[in-house]
């Protein structure tokens, strides 16, 4: 991967459609877990995914965490 690429991981059995900053993106880049997310600029973001996935309890795919430490 390239390091001036930006990916999201992500385990989903399919991805229906991925949005960053309200444009739809065309052809989704997809594999072993990671989504690559064109046109992500530095600062704030909005990336929307729609996708299925199995539930799990492995904690693999799209989750929030918060770091105790400094609270992002």
């Amino acid at each position: 991967m390239d390091s001036d690429e930006n990916w999201l991981d992500l385990k989903a059995e399919r991805i229906y459609s991925l949005t960053i900053n309200d444009v739809l993106v065309d052809k989704i880049s997809w594999s072993n877990g990671k989504v690559l997310l064109p046109g992500v600029k530095e600062g704030d973001n909005v990336v929307e995914i729609l996708y299925t996935c199995s539930y799990a309890n492995d904690g693999l795919g799209l989750h929030s965490y918060t770091d105790p430490e400094d609270q992002l």
